[in-house]
């Protein structure tokens, strides 16, 4: 017959390995835990740096046509997808928006504006950017 004594003893003994492997366990789980929070806020920074690379192209390509002489109304708002093509402001993932002042001289009309890229669904400011266009009278040097 096996003795009470003998029976713990046993049991202490299986066990005894148990607290290493409880250990390895929890330091597992903690360090997936740590690797998981930073994978999130990794991809949260590349959706923030899409968002401000978007507004930077849209506001850069909006002054462009701006310093081309393509002068929009004040407060004028073009509505843009995620991948930045045109569209209707109900699919609109972006917009942007152009404040503009003219000022005229004999020679010609100076334009100044502000072109302010936004997301649609937060309103939230991405990206502004001054932007100045002299045109000159018909008929000026």
């Amino acid at each position: 017959m096996i003795d009470y004594e003998e029976k713990c003893s046993e049991t202490r003994h299986r066990m005894g390995f148990m607290t290493p492997l409880l250990v390895f366990v929890l330091a597992f789980v903690a360090c997936c835990g740590v690797i998981a929070c930073v994978f999130l806020r990794a991809a949260v920074i590349s959706d923030e740096a899409a968002r401000e690379s978007a507004g930077i192209a849209l506001c850069r390509s909006a002054a462009e046509e701006f310093r081309a002489g393509e002068i929009p109304e004040n407060g004028e708002k073009a509505y843009f997808t995620k991948d930045m093509t045109s569209c209707a402001e109900a699919d609109a993932y972006y917009y942007i928006e152009t404040e503009v002042t003219a000022a005229e001289t004999e020679t010609g009309a100076l334009y100044a504006g502000k072109i302010t890229a936004y997301t649609a669904e937060q309103d939230k400011e991405i990206y502004a950017l001054n932007v100045r266009c002299y045109q000159p009278k018909e008929g000026t040097p």
